[in-house]
């Protein structure tokens, strides 16, 4: 008896094939997405509790596949020590999201995906919501408990970290869509692909650089590539202002030129063919050029906008004519100096 127990945790079978396709979709999700961390470590704190159900032919055969792929390539095929501690890409990418965290380099207030969800998501959202309420009262299968503990923890982490960026809404936006399918009938499916369907349409074809869309993370104006158009690669440049105010404008300009321009962070007079100054800069040094608007956004997010309730008059306008959702719009603006 003991001895057929040992040989079920060591043979092969659908289990282990299934736990190996697992783990090579994990460490290909790890060699992209630095969030991956995340996902992995609330993937770890579920399978606590189903511990007694995994075998170690499993475990070990999965973690080999795992660490195979996942240190090829971030060793650019063994090119690079990834075994140096501090080269350890798991060190570097938490290193690097705890320092974000604590920096609030791009802060926000803590319902940000969750008006997402609302604003892009709605009826995905409610079908989700429907899906939880059910599985409470029936306590259903392994699988919608799973995504119903995915969709809460990456809600509450994303939600707390101060890195409020749209795309990171896509990993509560995963398991919630996973739920949605299981209370999504015929009417409710058409009714949720016209809404998201009009929202992408919206925000990625109608009018991709409308600071009214929440959905879109400063978008850059057409003046911007219009600009960069027109450079020649003989041209130097140098952008007089922070990195922050720089981007994304500086990443078209060596896409165009060919070459990275200059950024000097100091407000000084420099030998160019073409100087990029912001404002405040170019008025310091008395700079006459052309002026371009580089990028607007909308404080759609801020405190007030919601104590006063101004946003819920505003949401009808935006829905059908993607106006703002608050009057506070703030916009950069570039002295071009040839």
């Amino acid at each position: 008896m003991e001895l057929e127990k040992r040989w079920n945790e060591l043979k092969l079978d659908k289990a282990t094939v299934y736990f190996t396709i697992f783990a090579i979709c994990m460490a290909l999700f790890a060699s992209v997405k630095e969030t991956f961390y995340v996902f992995a470590f609330f993937m770890t704190i579920y399978s606590l509790f189903l511990i007694k159900k995994l075998r170690i032919v499993d475990i070990l055969l999965g973690s080999l596949v795992f660490f195979a792929i996942y240190l090829t390539f971030f060793s650019t095929f063994w090119k690079f020590d990834v075994f140096n501690f501090e080269n350890f890409p798991m060190i570097k990418a938490v290193s690097y999201w705890y320092g974000q965290h604590v920096r609030g380099r791009i802060a926000g207030p803590l319902y940000y995906h969750l008006l997402l969800l609302l604003l892009y998501n709605a009826p995905t959202m409610l079908l989700a919501l429907f899906t939880i309420y059910k599985f409470l009262r029936k306590r259903e299968d392994e699988f919608t408990k799973l995504f119903i503990f995915l969709f809460i923890a990456n809600l509450a982490f994303f939600s707390y970290i101060q890195e409020k960026l749209p795309w990171l809404v896509i990993h509560v936006e995963f398991p919630m869509i996973l739920l949605a399918s299981k209370a999504m009938g015929k009417k409710s499916f058409i009714f949720t692909a016209i809404f998201l369907l009009y929202g992408c349409i919206a925000v990625n074809f109608a009018n991709p650089i409308n600071y009214a869309e929440p959905g879109i993370y400063l978008p850059t104006n057409y003046e911007v590539r219009e600009f960069a158009e027109k450079l020649e690669d003989s041209k130097t440049v140098y952008f007089l202002m922070n990195a922050g105010e720089a981007w994304p404008a500086i990443w078209y300009v060596k896409h165009y030129t060919g070459k990275y321009p200059y950024l000097m962070e100091s407000c000084e007079k420099v030998s160019a063919d073409i100087v990029v100054a912001n404002e405040s800069c170019a008025l310091q040094l008395g700079l006459q050029g052309e002026k371009i608007v580089v990028r607007c956004y909308n404080s759609w997010t801020e405190e007030e906008t919601w104590l006063n309730k101004a946003i819920l008059y505003r949401l009808p306008s935006f829905l059908l004519f993607r106006t703002p959702l608050s009057e506070k719009t703030y916009c950069l603006n570039y002295t071009i100096f040839i």
